[in-house]
């Protein structure tokens, strides 16, 4: 099942705020949730949080997990009351101080799931086994906006089920800064149950997002605007990004020299020369 997220135009963050707020008030949800990834952050969050006169609720998700020695470097789940001003601006004046950074998203939790349902399957959906028996263990980052859709088609229906069934919708600011939402598909309740304890990937979804990590890099490295490469925007950028990378893969190039030709190769005859790294 492919998934599609919906864009709108640019709004100011405590719009953005505002609105995500107003639609969870429409679907008559009393809370709102802001899911935001606390890894390297300059700004200290969970002070805010703790020091704070509204003093929202939050949980840390790698606690009560093998990763509890890191829960503090991983993702945070913040209750925000749609009724209360006071989180809400605690929320906007958070979004503020970590403006540009891609590490928070907004959820509109399903109707009839409770706080402590979402909270469980959030974590059992971070904790991830690969490899045939299970034996390689790693942490999802599903809640990094850049890579959400990317990660979610390439899972089976089961583990749709499992990570979209407790949220109703997601919402989150791609990479041109534009309010984008994902909404539970219609028919999430027909989808088989997951059965293992924790996520799986298989080899082809590994490998696929291996390939936006590497694309990520690759715009990095070489410093590539849309412009650079005849695009108009950052979401087009690094999908082109990511199919080369694929291409690159497909072809077994694997090797270093080889595949930064393959794949320069590959963008200059797609759209004409991409800028040199300095």
């Amino acid at each position: 099942m492919m998934l599609t997220a919906e864009t709108a135009p640019h709004l100011e963050l405590d719009q953005w705020v505002r609105t995500t707020v107003s639609r969870a008030t429409d679907l008559n949800r009393e809370n709102i949730y802001a899911l935001i990834d606390l890894a390297q952050s300059p700004y200290p969050i969970l002070n805010s949080l703790q020091c704070h006169v509204a003093v929202p609720p939050y949980t840390l998700l790698l606690d009560d997990t093998p990763h509890q020695d890191i829960a503090g470097f991983g993702p945070v789940l913040i209750q925000i009351g749609t009724q209360q001003p006071l989180q809400q601006q605690l929320l906007i004046d958070l979004l503020y101080a970590i403006e540009g950074e891609p590490r928070l998203m907004l959820l509109i939790p399903a109707r009839d799931y409770l706080k402590t349902q979402l909270i469980k399957t959030l974590r059992r959906s971070i904790q991830v086994e690969c490899g045939q028996g299970g034996e390689k263990t790693l942490l999802l980052r599903y809640y990094d906006p850049r890579c959400f859709m990317a990660l979610l088609n390439t899972l089976e229906d089961a583990a749709l089920k499992l990570l979209l069934a407790p949220v109703q919708e997601w919402h989150w600011l791609n990479r041109d800064g534009q309010p984008s939402r994902l909404q539970q598909p219609d028919h999430i309740g027909a989808l088989p149950d997951w059965p293992h304890p924790v996520l799986h990937l298989s080899e082809q979804a590994i490998c696929h997002l291996s390939a936006w990590h590497q694309a990520e890099l690759w715009r990095q490295d070489y410093h590539l605007t849309p412009a650079d490469l005849n695009l108009n925007n950052q979401e087009a950028l690094m999908e082109l990004l990511v199919t080369a990378q694929l291409a690159a893969d497909k072809q077994n190039q694997l090797s270093q020299p080889e595949r930064v030709a393959f794949i320069q190769h590959y963008l200059a005859m797609t759209v004409g020369t991409p800028r040199q790294s300095s």
